[in-house]
């Protein structure tokens, strides 16, 4: 049976836990900070470009501040290196105490103190505790505006720090084009990719000088990077049987692009549509970041696709026909073609793999110009988004680190 859930203490209608919503602050603020002790030097380009076949995740702990103990995290604390925590102000004294009784590195910071000023001093108090020795980079850090554009400005200001390219955020305002802002992110990362491919050949700095503009033009022509996407919605079946008419009215649909969703320490306040999509659009930004690549928002996707998903669905349980088949794929291809924007297509064009955050399939839709489903262009892989809860938790658990030294060691 089909439990409906409680609005007093979960989001509707992807269900994010109110409790878990209150961290949303200190989880974005955490995706502006150092991920491994590679972010704080001065690193090759042909590392940078190999690391987007993996994932550098920020090793993020969200637990609620009973559990912040050491008793239940001394285990998983020995193999790490605690750096900072992050809370409400109303429970800075008791989070201040159990942070220091379990070694953490940085002075506990409470919202009201994130900020760009405190940003930077902690990246410098990072490197000055980690590796002093080591030449520190150069170059502005500071934190995110625009929530709806951060899975694309994020980690192009962070590749641009490493690249020694101007760290300030990318002009958007109100106005601008997300066509802008995509067309720049790609251009840092064909760029990247000529200057690796220049390093991995062995040039030296006049070959490389002399070559470098046909390169860029080589490796624009060839350029694949890992691509998130954020898709939110719900089935308007389980809408249905999960919330009454009122709670439904209240669920509207969302916009790729929204300029009033902006970060602040009170973002878990606004209402439900905005929370969740806060909460997907970190979880697309922190994928885009842990693979070096680039993420976008797309719309909700229509309930009418959900409709003939579910007829396509019933189809398969008895004898079916490849002509009813195709039928239904391209009436599905219909009512998702809002889904289609211009900017989505060229990422997807540049993608080497999707990471798709939705309830939907988004690989049985055949992109405009193709002639075969997305799931055949390239690899695609779902992370649902009900109950967002858990996608928010599942999201933030990096894989554990594993040495190959003789002796155990501990991971950034």
């Amino acid at each position: 049976m089909l439990e409906r859930p409680d609005p007093a203490d979960a989001t509707v209608p992807h269900g994010l836990s109110k409790t878990v919503a209150t961290a949303l602050p200190g989880l974005w603020y955490c995706l502006h900070l150092p991920a491994a002790l590679s972010d704080l030097v001065d690193v090759d380009a042909w590392m940078l470009k190999a690391a987007q076949s993996l994932r550098l995740d920020h090793n993020i702990l969200l637990v609620p501040i009973d559990c912040f103990d050491e008793v239940l995290l001394g285990y998983h604390l020995q193999h790490h290196h605690p750096v900072v925590a992050i809370c409400p102000d109303e429970l800075l004294d008791e989070a201040r105490q159990r942070a220091s009784s379990l070694g953490f590195v940085l002075p506990t910071t409470p919202y009201s103190e994130l900020c760009d000023a405190t940003l930077t001093a902690q990246w410098d108090a990072m490197h000055e505790h980690f590796i002093p020795d080591l030449p520190a980079l150069t170059g502005e850090v500071s934190l995110t505006r625009r929530l709806d554009l951060a899975a694309l400005t994020l980690p192009h200001r962070r590749l641009a720090r490493q690249m020694g390219w101007p760290t300030a955020e990318l002009a958007v305002q109100d106005g601008t084009s997300v066509s802008g802002v995509l067309a720049q992110v790609l251009n840092g990362q064909t760029r990247l990719a000529a200057v690796a491919r220049l390093e991995r050949e062995g040039a030296s700095h006049s070959e490389a000088g002399r070559r470098y503009p046909q390169t860029v033009r080589e490796e624009a022509a060839r350029l694949r990077v890992p691509v998130a996407l954020g898709l939110p919605g719900v089935a308007p079946a389980y809408a249905r049987n999960a919330y009454d008419a009122e709670l439904r009215r209240r669920t509207g649909t969302q916009p790729a692009v929204d300029p009033d969703d902006t970060w602040s320490v009170t973002l878990h306040e606004r209402p439900d549509h905005m929370v969740e999509r806060a909460a997907v659009e970190f979880a697309v930004t922190h994928q885009a970041v842990a693979s070096s690549g680039l993420g976008l928002m797309l719309p909700t996707v229509p309930p009418e696709a959900f409709v003939i998903l579910a007829e396509l669905e019933r189809h398969f349980l008895t004898t079916h026909s490849s002509a009813a088949v195709r039928r239904l794929l391209t009436r599905l291809n219909d009512a998702a073609q809002p889904l289609w924007s211009k900017e989505v297509m060229v990422a997807i064009q540049r993608a080497s793999y999707l990471t798709v955050f939705s309830d939907f399939p988004l690989g049985l839709l055949t992109m405009p110009g193709d002639s075969a489903p997305l799931c055949a262009r390239l690899p695609v892989t779902y992370r649902p988004l009900d109950p967002l809860t858990r996608t928010v938790q599942q999201q933030v658990v990096a894989p554990p680190g594993l040495s190959l030294n003789r002796t155990p060691s501990r991971s950034w």
